[in-house]
């Protein structure tokens, strides 16, 4: 299986979904130019460093000539977009040389979560959990076809929400169970054994997700600190 991947960066209440080229505040959307977008990207990727204005222009506007003007624009919009209504500095002007983006930003690799369970003969599947909800059940037309008399037509749903997936049993005859007890509705954590019916067909939920910490930065530095303002 090719489990699919995306890299996230979360700071305060925000987070930068690089796949999606997103920036999210408390999972809302925060509108963003695509060049404001690939601005905040290349300071966040390099949190508690100067990025020269220079190389700022360089990477944003690669194939044409733009005046300074154009990405004090872009620094401009973005503070406002990371306004928190609480002053929250997040992106520092050194004079004359760039910017530096002070808060702390943590980095989160994301998969894609998954199922994976032995079928009735006896072979390995995994099933990639990309919709937002996903109809388990014996008869054909379910997302996640099991083959077992035992599993109702419509046996369970799962339901994606901001954590991961919720598994919520649809009336089932012979019952839906999480790690041994029989559940309505159940938030599901990575490792979770699923079983369905009174086979107890069991799927293992997975997640996967990995995390590193972003680069811890000083709010101020050394001369920086003195030079630091806002534009």
């Amino acid at each position: 299986m090719s489990r699919q991947c995306k890299q996230l960066y979360e700071f305060g209440p925000f987070r930068l979904d690089t796949e999606e080229r997103q920036l999210l505040r408390e999972e809302k959307p925060v509108p963003l130019t695509p060049k404001a977008y690939q601005t905040l990207r290349i300071l966040v990727e390099n949190s508690g460093e100067l990025v020269a204005k220079e190389e700022l222009m360089r990477q944003v506007w690669p194939d044409a000539f733009v005046e300074e003007g154009g990405l004090t624009r872009n620094i401009s919009a973005l503070r406002k977009a990371l306004s928190d209504g609480r002053g929250e500095p997040y992106i520092q002007t050194v004079p004359r040389r760039g910017y530096r983006f002070v808060a702390k930003a943590r980095k989160r690799v994301q998969t894609t979560p998954y199922l994976r369970w032995i079928n009735s003969e006896g072979q390995e599947e995994t099933r990639l959990l990309k919709d937002e909800e996903i109809l388990i059940g014996r008869k054909s037309d379910a997302d996640l076809v099991l083959n077992n008399p035992y599993v109702s037509r419509h046996h369970a749903r799962l339901v994606k929400g901001s954590q991961g997936f919720t598994i919520v049993d649809l009336d089932s005859t012979h019952g839906t169970f999480v790690n041994g007890q029989q559940v309505k509705q159940h938030e599901l954590q990575s490792g979770d054994r699923v079983a369905l019916g009174k086979d107890r067909v069991e799927m293992v939920y997975y997640t996967d997700d990995g995390e590193t910490s972003g680069k811890e930065t000083d709010r101020q530095d050394g001369n920086d600190a003195k030079e630091g303002s806002r534009e």
